[in-house]
């Protein structure tokens, strides 16, 4: 284990990983077969409770109700901003990101197939999210300081007062 790293943090990121890797085949499954089965469905409602927990630190950074129970909240945002690099200009961009994506993973949790488009822009952002986690695991940071919280609040142009 690496110097400053707790055993649950790097548990974390492997769970997290994991997920994304199930999600994806997931996903391959739900195109070639053209049905969600309840394995399925049980995979995507995990990825759409991450996808609410990272609506959930937005929501925190932008009411200004920063407490503890925001902090996996806000390691969640930042992720998610992080494997969304490049996919939004500006700040409401990423709102609307995070909504279609919510949608299309509650859609498959729900049973229901979403349009080729929303699979695909879900598609990348799972891919793009598993990377980001496997840079993680080579290199972890999983603290949400100050610092941290400055950058999140600049990428979806809110300022905080810490």
């Amino acid at each position: 284990m690496r110097s400053g790293e707790l055993p649950f943090e790097l548990m974390d990121i492997y769970n997290r990983k994991i997920l994304s890797n199930r999600a994806k085949l997931a996903l391959m499954r739900v195109r070639r077969e053209n049905i969600v089965t309840p394995r399925e469905r049980a995979v995507f409602k995990r990825v759409s409770s991450l996808l609410q927990t990272a609506c959930k630190g937005d929501d925190a950074i932008s009411n200004s109700r920063m407490r503890a129970t925001s902090e996996q909240s806000l390691l969640t945002l930042q992720e998610t901003l992080t494997a969304l690099r490049g996919k939004f200009k500006e700040p409401e961009a990423i709102r609307v990101i995070l909504a279609e994506l919510f949608n299309t993973t509650n859609e498959l949790s729900e049973g229901r197939i979403p349009s080729p488009d929303t699979l695909k822009q879900l598609e990348e952002y799972l891919v793009r999210y598993n990377i980001m986690q496997s840079e993680k695991l080579r290199e972890p940071r999983t603290s949400t300081s100050s610092e941290d919280k400055i950058w999140l609040s600049q990428q979806i142009g809110y300022s905080l007062t810490l």
